[in-house]
């Protein structure tokens, strides 16, 4: 089944602080992939593509939920301890996020990638 990787907005949030991201799965015609099924979402977020990952989530460590399995949507969500440790110095930084599903036919597709800007913070909990 071939997918669209759709262009996603830059999200960005401040080191030591939860995101939740909503991403939706579409096929190539651009109407919504239906998860229902789908057992195995897997998300990391690196310093570039292609290099280890720096925080991963998964649907089995509750780091990912499908919210909407018919309309092809799910969330991901990185906590606070996941953002503090990342950000070091005086700038914002980039990363590389990637979400990768395996389809009911045992198939694995990314279906998701692109970058997260993290702004160091002041003021801590």
């Amino acid at each position: 089944m071939p997918y669209k990787n759709t262009p996603y907005p830059i999200p960005s949030a401040f080191a030591g602080n939860a995101i939740n991201m909503d991403i939706t799965v579409l096929k190539s015609n651009s109407l919504p992939y239906d998860l229902t099924g789908v057992t195995n979402i897997s998300y990391a977020l690196a310093v570039s593509a292609g290099s280890s990952a720096l925080v991963t989530k998964t649907i089995a460590d509750g780091g990912i939920v499908v919210t909407d399995a018919v309309n092809g949507k799910f969330e991901v969500s990185l906590v606070e301890s996941d953002t503090s440790k990342l950000v070091t110095g005086n700038f914002p930084v980039m990363y590389y996020q990637e979400a990768l599903l395996v389809d009911i036919t045992g198939e694995p597709v990314t279906c998701y990638a692109g970058n997260l800007v993290l702004y160091p913070a002041t003021l801590k909990a």
